[in-house]
């Protein structure tokens, strides 16, 4: 970061303090994701799916894109999602909820690495990926991500984080990535924190 080599990471971690299940005539408090996933049975994936969550994390991200985009008009965000369908569904919600169309790149397509590489090229916003952009993409435009994958290793999240620590040459930058308040993504964030 120093050398300007890097941009400096800004993880936002999203929450809910007053989250309320209802199952039949129970309703049930949480007051964070923590609370929820130990002491509901609810899972990770429940929250991956979960409409309103996706919805919140895709607005905040959109806000911060549009800010970036005001200095540099070519920036772009990344989001990772859990599977094909999980990033059709996620396409779906950007374009009717904030009306913001995203390319798709995924492993079942017939030329993904070529809808990368126009997206590289392009002024796009938005580029959803299921497995395709981690380590080795090369694309420094992107500083926006959100992290809506299942996978929750400290090796895959930080692969990629440093998909949008890419510098352009400015000074100043910073890469936003924005994730759901999961313990286990909480201790990573806390670790590059750390680093």
């Amino acid at each position: 970061i120093t050398d300007n080599v890097c941009r400096e990471p800004s993880i936002i971690a999203i929450d809910n303090s007053s989250i309320q299940v209802t199952e039949g005539s129970k309703t049930h408090c949480y007051s964070s994701f923590k609370d929820l996933l130990t002491q509901a049975g609810c899972s990770y994936q429940d929250l991956l799916d979960n409409e309103v969550l996706i919805i919140e994390v895709l607005r905040r991200a959109a806000q911060q894109l549009d800010n970036l985009r005001k200095a540099a008009p070519n920036a772009g965000g990344l989001i990772v999602t859990t599977s094909v369908s999980h990033a059709r569904r996620i396409a779906f919600l950007l374009q009717s909820e904030l009306n913001e169309i995203a390319v798709i790149a995924t492993y079942v397509d017939d030329n993904p690495l070529a809808t990368i590489r126009q997206f590289r090229d392009s002024t796009s916003k938005w580029i959803i990926s299921v497995g395709m952009i981690s380590e080795g993409t090369n694309l420094p435009r992107l500083q926006v991500c959100c992290y809506l994958t299942r996978v929750k290793t400290e090796l895959y999240f930080r692969q990629v984080l440093g998909r949008i620590l890419r510098t352009t040459g400015q000074r100043g930058e910073k890469g936003y990535f924005f994730m759901p308040a999961d313990p286990a993504l909480i201790e990573c964030a806390l670790r590059v924190s750390e680093d």
